[in-house]
């Protein structure tokens, strides 16, 4: 399942030191990303931290493993919590990254560090409704634990 052609990639640094990338539609990028693009440039911090007031923090188990990359519904706990509603992680036939993990959200503003069996994190920024991407490389891909802030 191959993400839509006009989606820009942004490369970031899991909790474990690893690279990893996010995807972004190409329509719907903010102006941040230019500045993480220069700090990034220049040895600064690559995190991206877009937060609405109403935006609450938690943390829930899950368990999303890999699979043949058709999309599942979150449960209603899940979905309430997380507001995301579908995910799919799936083998990646990239050269570079093994996993893509793909996930609906219906709430904008949220910082989600999503945490394979590793605990390894990969944090995605969402500002829009909609579709996002991670591609990654993980010995353990299974993501058990959702955090967002």
């Amino acid at each position: 399942m191959e993400p839509p052609t006009d989606v820009v990639w942004k490369k970031f640094t899991s909790s474990k030191g690893k690279e990893y990338e996010v995807g972004y539609s190409a329509q719907t990028q903010p102006n941040d990303l230019r500045l993480v693009d220069v700090q990034a440039k220049n040895g600064g911090s690559v995190g991206l931290r877009v937060r609405a007031s109403d935006s609450r923090p938690f943390g829930i188990a899950v368990h999303w493993p890999v699979g043949p990359g058709q999309w599942v519904d979150t449960t209603s706990a899940v979905r309430d919590v997380t507001r995301i509603y579908s995910y799919t992680l799936h083998k990646y036939g990239g050269t570079v990254w093994s996993y893509m993990l793909q996930f609906a959200n219906e709430k904008t503003r949220y910082d989600y560090y999503f945490y394979d069996e590793t605990g390894d994190s990969y944090q995605v920024n969402t500002w829009l409704i909609g579709t996002h991407w991670v591609r990654y490389n993980s010995h353990k891909p299974t993501i058990n634990y959702v955090r967002g802030e």
